[in-house]
């Protein structure tokens, strides 16, 4: 589960770091339907505030994913050979 929450948190990050950037951004049905919409979506700092919170967002899918790999190989791994029994108890 860890590990699909840090890939979506870096895949969210990349289409929001690259999104404002492409033409899909200005030309969409909001930015058409509301034309102020459209103005402050062209707006330069908007863009690069909505860049800055994707790449937050891939910064913080990295650290779960790498919390997952510490806690995966803190996880004890299973013996290849069985555990030997333990004595019987003495019978009194």
């Amino acid at each position: 589960m860890i590990h699909l929450l840090g890939v979506y948190f870096i895949g969210a990050g990349l289409l929001l770091s690259v999104a404002p950037w492409t033409t899909w951004w200005e030309h969409n049905l909001f930015a058409s339907l509301l034309p102020d919409l459209s103005l402050w979506m062209s707006n330069t700092l908007v863009r690069a505030a909505v860049s800055a919170v994707g790449l937050l967002t891939i910064a913080t899918g990295l650290v779960d994913l790498r919390a997952a790999r510490r806690l995966r190989s803190r996880r004890p791994q299973p013996s290849a050979t069985p555990a030997p029994p333990s004595p019987a108890p003495p019978e009194s």
